[in-house]
């Protein structure tokens, strides 16, 4: 229950309002705490690359099992914002739709706003979702949340 507060409440802090995330992606993480300290946003398609990204994102002292993933369905999309100096900036992939011939996934980063109240203490916010899997190129769509 706590944890489905925290994604409504993302979700609204991301947008001004609710943001319906594509009914096709399905949250595996989300945080603001990665082993991944740079811009990044990976794809893995079998249980190798996503062992590997987990592991990549926990370091390696950490031993948390990565979620489950039915690879004959699914794979797996991240995005990773890198390291950043304060609080207030989050992550979320809200989407991923076939159009044009590519997987065009997209996703909304939040920035505080200058002189805004933020913690203080370094962050790498990051999100990992599901979605059904495919073999067309991936195009990221980065925008800024309002």
């Amino acid at each position: 229950m706590r944890s489905q507060f925290g994604v409504v409440a993302l979700s609204v802090a991301l947008a001004g309002g609710v943001i319906a995330a594509d009914d096709a992606v399905r949250t595996l993480a989300r945080g603001s705490q990665s082993g991944v300290k740079k811009p990044d946003r990976v794809v893995a398609k079998n249980q190798e690359e996503w062992t590997a990204l987990w592991k990549r994102h926990l370091g390696e002292a950490q031993t948390t099992e990565a979620p489950k993933v039915d690879w004959s369905k699914e794979m797996v999309l991240a995005a990773f914002m890198g390291t950043r100096n304060t609080g207030g900036y989050a992550l979320q992939i809200t989407g991923a739709k076939e159009q044009e011939g590519k997987l065009t996934v997209q996703v909304e980063a939040k920035v505080p706003k200058p002189g805004g109240f933020v913690t203080q203490s370094i962050t790498s916010p990051f999100h990992m979702v599901a979605v059904p899997k495919s073999t067309l190129p991936v195009a990221w769509v980065v925008g800024e949340a309002k």
